[in-house]
């Protein structure tokens, strides 16, 4: 079975076995196991799971998720730059 991508942040009632890549959050290489216990049963959105299966209750999804803050962060300083770099082209367009 291949891997496949959580489609919301939730948290896993039961997770046998399961393994989870959370590296487009956290930048580790390895996947983290993950169980139901209190502190290891968080799924994010985004992240892959790539082996074992769970339960799941979902907390959260889109905007809300720490997937979808990150996109808003990056939004918003991308609109920042934008703004500075336009009022430097009218400033050289005024020379």
């Amino acid at each position: 079975m291949p891997a496949s991508a959580s489609p919301a942040t939730a948290n896993l009632s039961k997770a046998p076995k399961l393994a989870v890549d959370e590296a487009i959050l956290t930048g580790e290489s390895e996947p983290v196991n993950k169980s139901a216990a209190q502190g290891q049963n968080m799924i994010f959105m985004g992240t892959t799971i790539v082996t074992g299966r769970g339960h799941m209750r979902v907390t959260q999804t889109g905007p809300r998720t720490e997937l979808g803050q990150i996109a808003a962060s990056l939004r918003e300083q991308r609109r920042g730059g934008h703004a500075s770099s336009g009022a430097g082209s009218k400033r050289s367009a005024g020379r």
